[in-house]
């Protein structure tokens, strides 16, 4: 995967999986090493992309010699077929980002392809 923003209030951010759009969005707030909040917008698949942006927002606040994540990925939508993908993918992000963080190293390799249904 490759991200593509300038990560300031009011820009576009774009998501690649070789070379095809992924996902995309605007950066809605951003106060640096503590808050980002962005909106999202599925592009690869349809029925995901039909639901409309949701709403992800990255919080960092220190806990002592470490620090705490809070992610929230949500939507306004009951029963979002989009919210209940990501919830599965989520977990895998941030234990890859706790692994490269203390190793150097991510622990799980993913490859999602692009696909056009």
């Amino acid at each position: 995967m490759s991200v593509e923003s300038e990560w300031k209030v009011g820009s576009t951010w774009r998501m690649y999986a070789d070379g095809s759009l992924m996902d995309s969005g605007e950066i809605l707030e951003s106060v640096p090493q503590k808050r980002l909040v962005m909106s999202w917008l599925n592009q690869w698949k349809p029925e995901f992309k039909a639901e409309g942006n949701s709403r992800c927002v990255y919080e960092i606040e220190p806990t002592g010699a470490s620090a705490k994540l809070t992610l929230t990925h949500s939507i306004e939508r009951p029963n979002s077929k989009f919210i209940g993908a990501v919830s599965e993918g989520w977990p895998m992000v941030t234990s890859n980002l706790k692994s490269l963080l203390e190793t150097g190293d991510v622990a799980l390799v993913y490859h999602r392809h692009a696909t056009k249904r």
